[in-house]
């Protein structure tokens, strides 16, 4: 067997639940955390070659995961955006209709986090 499978199994199972652990403190979600132990050890895997020599594997799985964790939350950011929230508040009083200045603000500020096409499917959406 190849020694770096075997690295990769042994760190596995002797990692595995300390990992899911560290992940289940910072994440609810259990789909969440399930998927990020699972990206985790996919990255250990691909790169066992060269942790076989990692002064600090153990470090690095928790640098890993966090980095996953972050990532994952920073995502879940991106597309929690009441987008009927951000109409509704354009909207004045006075006038029914969308304002144009309220939603020069609304585009501008979801603009910075939406790519060109989610942008497109905001425009046709709401026009």
């Amino acid at each position: 067997m190849d020694n770096s499978k075997e690295f990769f199994d042994e760190l596995y199972n002797s990692e595995f639940t300390q990992i899911e652990k560290y992940v289940r403190r910072m994440l609810y979600d259990s789909n969440a955390v399930e998927d990020i132990v699972q990206e985790t050890f996919f990255e250990v895997y691909r790169k066992r070659e060269e942790l076989m020599k990692h002064p600090n594997i153990k470090g690095w799985l928790r640098v890993t995961a966090k980095n996953k964790v972050m990532k994952w939350e920073e995502k879940q950011r991106k597309y929690s955006l009441d987008f009927d929230f951000l109409i509704d508040n354009s909207v004045s009083d006075l006038n029914p209709k969308v304002d144009d200045f309220k939603m020069v603000e609304v585009y501008t500020a979801v603009k910075e986090i939406l790519s060109e096409e989610e942008l497109e499917l905001l425009r046709c959406y709401y026009e």
